[in-house]
């Protein structure tokens, strides 16, 4: 009983090599294209008055609850400007 185990382990642990090299040469087939945008350079370099804009165009990083007022003076901090 004790061998059986040992045997069947073995099996499955040797079974799975083969799936993970044919897993890894699939993933290295594929073709992938990443395309990187800083959105604090573009807050930063947004004008003021085209802060609507920015949010419709980025409406994930501007909660609804958060008065644009509060979007300008981040804009205005000196230490926001540094970071």
């Amino acid at each position: 009983m004790k061998y059986s185990f040992t045997l069947v382990f073995l099996l499955i642990l040797f079974s799975c090599q083969s799936d993970k090299e044919q897993r890894q040469e699939t993933i290295k087939s594929i073709d992938v294209e990443v395309e990187l945008i800083r959105f604090d350079s573009i807050f930063m370099n947004t004008a003021t008055q085209d802060i609507n804009k920015l949010k419709k165009e980025y409406p994930q990083f501007f909660p609804a609850d958060t008065p644009d007022s509060l979007w300008i003076k981040k804009r205005q901090d000196s230490l926001m400007q540094v970071i």
